[in-house]
């Protein structure tokens, strides 16, 4: 793969970079020269990823974080800057989804939906700017979906919480410009 930009010496942080999206964008960003630190809840799952890295030959560490805890976010964070001397991008990549008809949604459901894929969003993009706000800069990336424009059957506790994300964004992305911080979403493609 040829790279068209190159983000040596940069250090990223990816939530949910233990498989699919999260673990293709930490390829990436590893393959472009950053120091990516992946975060999961499982460990097993994080030790898979960096086998996954290493058997394309690249580098990167693993931190475990469940994002809906803002007590773990900011230990992820923390660690990262304390290893690598700072924090230039922040790829929030985690979420969960609970595929049933609306009505069958449970409270426990729905609170699972929204500490994964709201708060989570929220932690990490809100942790990565206390770091960026002091470093003059840096870039946040929330992952989003097609889900939050066009609606899908049997989500739509899920399709909420990613158009809540939409939202978060615009919001993040003008309040924290004057700081030199870029929020965006990254919205893939429906499969």
């Amino acid at each position: 793969m040829i790279n068209q930009f190159r983000m040596d010496g940069r250090v990223a942080i990816v939530t949910g970079g233990t498989s699919g999206i999260g673990l293709a964008i930490a390829k990436a960003l590893a393959d472009a020269g950053a120091r990516v630190v992946v975060a999961g809840r499982s460990q097993e799952r994080g030790d898979e990823a960096l086998e996954a890295l290493r058997a394309d030959g690249l580098d990167a560490g693993f931190h475990p974080c469940d994002v809906g805890d803002a007590r773990e976010v900011s230990g992820l964070v923390g660690e990262v800057v304390s290893s690598h001397g700072g924090l230039n991008v922040m790829v929030n990549s985690a979420a969960i989804n609970i595929v049933k008809p609306a009505l069958d949604h449970t409270p426990a459901d729905v609170d699972a939906l929204l500490t994964s894929n709201v708060r989570g969003a929220f932690f990490c993009a809100q942790e990565a700017a206390k770091v960026m706000v002091d470093q003059g800069g840096g870039k946040i990336v929330l992952l989003t979906s097609m889900v939050a424009e066009r609606a899908v059957p049997n989500q739509a506790a899920y399709v909420a919480t990613k158009g809540a994300v939409v939202s978060l964004v615009r919001a993040l992305a003008l309040e924290w410009a004057p700081h030199g911080i870029q929020v965006n979403a990254l919205r893939p493609p429906l499969t």
